[in-house]
């Protein structure tokens, strides 16, 4: 190994024994665990480090898993960001050899941080007026990464990413990881929505790759099976609106945006315009019913007051909500379809939270019988096509187990595992490659 190997949740049961596996292979470890936590005993090798959570809300993993939160003011990490970038320019505590060969334009980043452009220091007593972060909490927070082996990771990333100007922490995160060297041993950028071909997680690989399971969806609609993969998340109508756009569009009647706003969309979608509503010869009217199966726009995104307020407009005569919980939204319905949970249910499963390092597929066997009057969301929609008399339509002649079958089909699972033997073992993990140690971790090649 070029450098150190990170552990995190180090103090517990699988955690301590990982350590214990890799330190007698001659691997160097950083350890990471939580507070209240006994460490053990150091080992030869083992350098244990704290971890840090810097959110606006004390979310689980803040409450759980950090030693130390920073409560910040939600859209004002960039603030924190520069003051950090100023204590190490000040002090002299970034990589300056890498700086030199690896980066483009610091001179530039340099006049701004210290004031030279604009006549104003971003210094940490700067930056705290606008992120609420006392002043002593940012320079120890800038010194603290200046000395420790530091790799930035996300998953989703709330405000953070979601937030007006988001643009600005992002890129000020990449030059802050510059700074410290951006591709060397430890220090790296893992961003796990990504998904598992992204550049970023571009790590050790299985010796075997599935496609995913919702392809090729198309040559099994008329089955009744109609996985929601990238060519079904165009709309299916005429007239949409964009989710950043809701209010608007129903408040004020109106909102055209520059392109359709989908996943995966070409580049030329960006520049065709989306006009709501569209003329009422084309089909064109103001929506007066919402069907909601993902009920978090008050906390996942923006204006969540406004959420409020539009979706109780006396233009909105019905709000239809299927979840598994009373919360967020789903409070607003006029009608809520109960959901079950995935212990309630049967379906097949690819795994891919681990990247391109953890892959396989999962058969996922109904654990318990629903609770209550709950049915699976395939089932609760099927209840309301058999209202519409659209039930065969809609689910196909097929059962739950064949359309999980067709699923195993268009993962090719057939080329390491029968049918059967998948039922019967109930998943299948694919080997690693041998060869996955020569792989450079990380952004090691930049």
């Amino acid at each position: 190994m070029n450098g150190p190997t990170l552990v995190t949740g180090a103090a517990g049961f699988a955690g301590s024994h990982l350590i214990d596996l890799l330190t007698q292979h001659g691997h160097d470890i950083v350890a990471w665990h939580r507070p209240g936590k006994p460490v053990p005993a150091a080992a030869k090798g083992v350098t244990w480090q704290w971890q840090l959570s810097g959110t606006a809300n004390l979310n689980y993993s803040g409450a759980v898993h950090a030693d130390k939160w920073i409560p910040i003011l939600p859209n004002t990490d960039a603030a924190l960001h520069l003051a950090i970038a100023y204590v190490w320019m000040v002090e002299g505590t970034y990589d300056k050899e890498y700086v030199a060969t690896h980066v483009v334009g610091f001179d530039k980043l340099e006049d701004y941080v210290l004031g030279r452009e604009d006549g104003v220091p971003k210094t940490p007593a700067w930056a705290s007026e606008k992120c609420g972060v006392a002043e002593w909490t940012i320079k120890a927070l800038a010194q603290e990464w200046a000395k420790q082996i530091t790799t930035v990771i996300h998953f989703y990333g709330g405000s953070y990413v979601r937030g007006p100007y988001s643009h600005e922490p992002a890129r000020l995160e990449a030059y802050l990881l510059g700074m410290q060297g951006l591709g060397k041993p430890g220090v790296h950028q893992y961003f796990k929505m990504g998904g598992d071909d992204h550049w970023m997680n571009d790590g050790p690989k299985t010796a075997i790759q599935l496609p995913d399971l919702r392809f090729p969806a198309e040559e099994s609609k008329e089955k009744g099976v109609l996985f929601p993969g990238q060519g079904q998340l165009w709309p299916s109508s005429k007239q949409l609106i964009p989710k950043t756009q809701l209010y608007d569009a129903i408040m004020k009647g109106h909102t055209e945006s520059s392109g359709s706003t989908m996943f995966f969309a070409p580049l030329e979608d960006q520049f065709r315009k989306v006009v709501y509503p569209i003329p009422k010869e084309e089909g064109g009217t103001e929506i007066r019913m919402i069907w909601m199966d993902n009920p978090c726009r008050t906390t996942c995104w923006n204006d969540g007051f406004k959420t409020v307020e539009a979706l109780r407009s006396p233009k909105i005569e019905t709000l239809l909500v299927q979840h598994l919980w009373l919360e967020n939204d789903t409070v607003l319905a006029d009608l809520i379809l109960p959901i079950n949970t995935k212990l309630e249910e049967e379906d097949i499963m690819r795994l891919s939270a681990g990247g391109r390092s953890v892959h396989g597929a999962i058969i996922e066997n109904q654990a318990i019988e629903p609770v209550g009057e709950s049915l699976s969301d395939y089932e609760a929609v099927g209840e309301v096509a058999k209202k519409l008399g659209l039930y065969e339509e809609y689910a196909g002649p097929l059962s739950i187990r064949e359309k999980m079958k067709i699923g195993y089909d268009n993962m090719q699972l057939a080329q390491v595992i029968s049918w059967d033997d998948f039922q019967d073992k109930e998943y299948w993990i694919a080997p690693t490659d041998p060869e996955w140690e020569k792989v450079p971790p990380g952004l090691r090649l930049f």
